[in-house]
């Protein structure tokens, strides 16, 4: 019965991110040239670029694996406000455990996602 409820969950997530989000497309190929963890900024310098007064919303998941028809396996948990799955949000902490494809950048198995000021994906080097 357990297994039922997370195969509904994963499904009822796939309801929701195709609304809310962009759709994941599965990748067998990295990014020909990931970014070096040196390169990239720290979650707190990105958070520090948010607009002021905005709410970090206290989604964290992972993405377990992405399926032939987009939807992830998600573990770990996510913000709902007003009845809406906050996925995409300022403060987001999502890890990728398989190559994701969002807006039409391909990301390697373990990036570490947020978002930046204006609400779109960027690789961040750490969660400190």
């Amino acid at each position: 019965m357990k297994g039922l409820h997370f195969i509904m969950l994963v499904l009822i997530l796939t309801l929701a991110l195709s609304c809310d989000a962009p759709t994941p497309v599965p990748s067998s190929t990295p990014s020909s040239a990931p970014a070096t963890h040196s390169s990239l900024p720290t979650y707190t310098q990105v958070v520090s670029t948010y607009p002021p007064g905005v709410e970090l919303c206290r989604t964290e998941i992972a993405i377990e694996k992405v399926e032939p028809d987009g939807a992830w396996w998600i573990r770990g948990d996510f913000e709902i406000r007003q009845g809406v799955k906050q996925i995409q949000c300022y403060g987001t902490r999502v890890t990728l455990e398989v190559a994701v494809t969002l807006d039409g950048k391909e990301y390697p198995a373990g990036t570490k996602l947020t978002v930046d000021k204006d609400l779109n994906w960027i690789e961040v080097s750490n969660w400190d």
